[in-house]
């Protein structure tokens, strides 16, 4: 958990992660996770999202992993941005 109150609680395991409403103000991320990722959806109790996400099976360079995401800046190998 990442500040002093958060509002969410996300907790991986395997090929599970699993998301607690801690506060109220955290609804509107809850819900947005809820809709956008409701074919991964194990268990919905309203408070509490349980989602399977299977990994893919990846061998190769680490750099090849994940195709760039378009509007994205990339970085190059020196860490600075490309404008």
């Amino acid at each position: 958990m990442i500040g002093l109150e958060p509002c969410l609680e996300l907790t991986g395991k395997d090929d599970l992660l699993e998301i607690n409403l801690l506060h109220e103000r955290g609804r509107v991320f809850f819900d947005f996770l809820r809709t956008e990722y409701i074919a991964f959806m194990q268990e919905d109790t309203g408070i509490r999202l349980v989602l399977h996400i299977p990994r893919v099976p990846f061998s190769g360079a680490e750099e090849d992993r994940c195709p760039a995401v378009p509007g994205a800046a990339a970085v190059d190998r020196e860490g600075e941005a490309d404008a």
